[in-house]
């Protein structure tokens, strides 16, 4: 008895077409124009100052403040509409 292939055959069979679809990047189709062939490559950056910018949570105790201030605003306009019949 032979093992069950890995993928099965169908599965594979799309995957081959539909990667047959697919559209090839400039450089290796021949379509690449001279400006991007001959253009300089881009500068690089430190990674350290964007790892810190990721650590940082953004969010201040004032803008967190305001943000729960302006919800309870908005939560007690609902309730008054839901009194007066509105909503």
């Amino acid at each position: 008895m032979t093992p069950a292939p890995a993928i099965p055959v169908p599965a594979f069979v799309l995957a081959l077409a539909l990667a047959a679809c697919a559209k090839l990047p400039p450089s290796v189709n021949g379509a690449e124009t001279a400006g991007a062939r001959n253009a300089p490559y881009p500068a690089l950056i430190p990674v350290e100052p964007i790892l810190a910018l990721a650590d940082d949570p953004g969010a201040t105790e004032a803008d967190t403040a305001a943000v729960e201030a302006q919800a309870a605003r908005l939560r007690a306009r609902a309730a008054a509409l839901r009194r007066q019949g509105g909503g």
